[in-house]
């Protein structure tokens, strides 16, 4: 699904890198012109991780066991160089630089409620307009999934969330504006 959806986009940002693995992709499936940037925190940063009352505890240890990499799975490949790579906790990202700008977000970092719930709302500051969220993991009988569960629930009752149906996908596309009339 997201090898399709990147062919016709030009501007990704992904929650958690991880292994690389989906940055690599989305930069192998893009157009020649996309930029993929991606934000992790590093393996030597775990101390920056800033957890909330209510956060899952097996969602925290998740992601924090998966920000191990200085290497990913695109690194030293032909599409490198699409990519720009962020170490950091996504709390504290600036989406100044991105605002109405990116035309696909995976949100894919700790699925603690309340970075779920931070990295949704930098995300609806950063989608542009037509653009589409992407949120992994919506697994509610799976340790893990249980906080992206709650919060995309939460989420739903503003917004037109679609369940992917046999994945653990949710997604919503935020409006384009209407062509002017003529």
């Amino acid at each position: 699904m997201l090898a399709v959806l990147a062919k016709t986009r030009r501007r990704f940002f992904e929650f958690g890198t991880a292994t690389g693995r989906t940055t690599y992709l989305l930069a192998r499936n893009s157009p020649p012109d996309a930029r993929v940037t991606t934000i992790t925190l590093a393996p030597d940063a775990h101390g920056d991780y800033t957890g909330a009352g209510g956060d899952d505890r097996h969602a925290a240890r998740s992601a924090l066991a998966e920000s191990a990499f200085t290497r990913f799975r695109y690194s030293g490949t032909d599409v490198e160089h699409k990519v720009e790579q962020f170490f950091g906790d996504s709390k504290q990202l600036d989406t100044a630089p991105y605002r109405d700008s990116m035309d696909l977000i995976f949100i894919d970092g700790s699925h603690a409620l309340s970075y779920v719930q931070s990295d949704t709302q930098k995300a609806m500051e950063m989608l542009a307009p037509g653009g589409i969220i992407l949120w992994h993991d919506y697994t509610p009988l799976r340790k893990g999934g249980r906080d992206v569960v709650r919060a995309l629930n939460a989420l739903r009752e503003r917004y037109a969330l679609v369940r992917l149906s046999e994945t653990t996908l949710v997604a919503w596309r935020r409006e384009a504006p209407a062509p002017p009339s003529q």
